[in-house]
């Protein structure tokens, strides 16, 4: 084919159709694949400490520390969120607490909020504070300790995460690098969609069940 008598428009269109299909393929995986950071099976591991919880053994969490539960995105619309686990901390004596970030604020938003629900622990406490992140949340704590490191590496114990998305997320990214965003009113359809729709869906999931 003689691409030359293509009109450029035409050329456009191809390529972008080509890139929104193709979208960030190349990018799932990459924290795997990187020979620095060769992936750990954990699994064997992972099941025994389960089946011990399930067996009723007592945590050995130490309580010289402070647990901060970090939640994730949309958990703002969700008010039992982190709930059960927070009560399952305190039955086994630890003080426990639960950030209150808005979930679906930017990461340096919340990153400047988690400091300082850190700070205001620590100095009630006296204790360092343990992160326990999950999903967004977990991004927003490494932020946290990433920007404020100076200020918070004496308050801080450590950081645990849980289903936190570090290789980012797909979709996201397609949307950021405009595989989509260049079509007319995709991002306001996906505003819509993220913080009307979802938002309403989630709340009542919690209402019925």
């Amino acid at each position: 084919m003689d691409f030359s008598k293509i009109p450029m428009f035409v050329l456009g269109l191809i390529e972008r159709t080509q890139r929104t299909v193709r979208g960030s393929a190349d990018d799932i995986g990459w924290l795997q694949c990187d020979p620095e950071m060769p992936p750990e099976d954990g699994t064997e591991r992972f099941m025994e400490i389960l089946n011990n919880v399930r067996d009723g053994q007592r945590s050995r969490l130490p309580n010289s520390m402070v647990y901060l539960l970090v939640p994730g995105l949309f958990s703002n619309h969700g008010p039992l969120y982190f709930v059960s686990i927070q009560t399952s901390f305190s039955n086994m004596g630890l003080t426990c607490h639960i950030a209150k970030i808005h979930s679906e604020a930017s990461v340096e938003k919340n990153a400047k909020e988690i400091k300082e629900c850190i700070e205001e622990i620590y100095q009630g406490s006296k204790k360092r504070v343990l992160l326990l992140g999950h999903s967004k949340g977990g991004v927003d704590s490494a932020a946290a300790l990433s920007i404020y490191w100076s200020e918070l590496k004496d308050k801080v114990a450590g950081l645990a995460l849980a289903q936190s998305p570090y290789g980012g997320s797909p979709i996201a990214s397609d949307i950021l690098r405009g595989h989509l965003s260049n079509h007319l009113y995709v991002p306001k359809l996906m505003e819509i969609l993220i913080c009307k729709v979802m938002k309403v869906w989630i709340s009542l999931l919690w209402i019925l069940f």
